[in-house]
């Protein structure tokens, strides 16, 4: 189950602690998929914020940066941020991505760009990103030396971050107060953390496809979540899983 392996690369994790010793702990699980480098940062949207060559200059607000000391300063960490593809990706995808999605390895336009990154290593970065209100964003980045997962890890990996950025972002006044979700809207958001598909909540629950799909978009509306994903993302961190309403 996928929720499950999320929660296993997690489970390390201190909740209640530093979020530097948060994303510490969980790049830590994450290294034997060769992760390497992890930051979590905020900042505020500006106009082009997207564009490299504006996004390379903000001043972010770190939540946590597990970097390379000699990659800060290096030529190679200049030419990067100046070049990163990370911001488009994060205005084209609502989940998680490989900045290859973004800037292909074949790429000539991108050639430098990943020859920089090959310095230390790096062969993709992983990227999730959260928009919050008043033009606010938090991203978080994981460098990987390779993809080569199978797709239960990946997705797997996927869900962990969503779940990791909705801990490690800066808190926002409308997360005050728990959500009020109907059991139906709870039953079907929970069988979608367990990956299961529209069809198979329907059977399981005896409704029509379209019915599960309407409860769960009420259920993302209300935990106010920009997808699936990070709908399931604030079920569990809210502790909503497997609670029924009075």
């Amino acid at each position: 189950m996928s929720l499950v392996k999320a929660f296993d690369l997690l489970a390390n994790c201190s909740w209640d602690g530093s979020l530097q010793a948060f994303g510490e702990a969980y790049l830590d699980a994450l290294r034997p998929f060769g992760a390497k480098s992890l930051w979590s940062r905020s900042f505020q949207l500006t106009r082009n914020w997207h564009d490299p060559e504006v996004s390379g200059r903000y001043k972010t607000d770190d939540h946590a940066r597990i970097r390379q000391a000699d990659w800060l300063g290096s030529a190679a960490q200049r030419y990067a941020d100046r070049h990163c593809p990370l911001a488009m990706g994060a205005t084209k995808f609502q989940r998680p991505f490989f900045a290859s999605e973004i800037a292909p390895h074949e790429s000539r336009a991108y050639a430098d760009y990943w020859a920089a990154m090959a310095e230390f290593g790096v062969r993709d970065t992983f990227a999730a990103s959260h928009f919050g209100p008043r033009r606010t964003a938090t991203a978080l980045s994981i460098w990987f030396t390779g993809t080569d997962f199978s797709p239960a890890e990946l997705q797997a990996i996927r869900l962990s971050t969503v779940i990791a950025i909705d801990h490690l972002r800066a808190p926002e006044p409308e997360d005050e107060g728990t959500p009020s979700l109907t059991p139906r809207e709870r039953d079907c958001l929970a069988f979608v953390a367990e990956g299961k598909s529209d069809w198979e909540i329907s059977v399981i629950l005896a409704v029509s496809q379209s019915t599960v799909k309407f409860h769960v978009d009420n259920a993302r509306r209300k935990l106010g979540a920009v997808n699936r994903a990070h709908a399931v993302a604030r079920f569990v961190t809210a502790g909503l899983i497997g609670v029924r309403p009075d």
